[in-house]
């Protein structure tokens, strides 16, 4: 059966928003930790607990089904176009960081995100 051209740009962008969800939903499981002054051992007994933690969790879930959806990607599209897609996830993390978590919004950064972004409408371009 042929995958169709949308049905890979879904599949891509499902990847790229379970992926994004994924690292949010870590940080959201992380948030409050702090492994100053602990030493290597408490740390390790730490990160281990924190495994287990409902966002955690979550995460590793989202991770797992964003994976999944990207080998489906892997199988119909070049690597040399799919990879630099997913750099797509470093623009949606940016977005939801600042607007979700309420992280600092600078211009720089504004700027790397419009730079990541020329490069995959480069990418995309009909080559010959």
């Amino acid at each position: 059966m042929r995958m169709s051209a949308w049905i890979i740009g879904v599949l891509v962008g499902v990847s790229i928003v379970l992926t994004v969800a994924g690292q949010v939903l870590f940080k959201m499981g992380m948030t409050g930790v702090s492994f100053e002054g602990m030493t290597p051992f408490a740390i390790g007994q730490t990160v281990f607990l924190r495994l287990f933690h409902h966002w955690i969790l979550l995460g590793i879930l989202s991770f797992a089904l964003g994976t999944i959806a990207w080998l489906m990607v892997l199988t119909r599209m070049d690597i040399s176009v799919a990879y630099p897609l997913g750099s797509l996830g470093y623009v949606l993390t940016f977005a939801v960081g600042i607007i979700a978590l309420h992280e600092p919004f600078s211009v720089e950064r504004l700027i790397g995100v419009l730079l990541i972004m020329s490069g995959v409408i480069f990418i995309l371009r009909p080559v010959g």
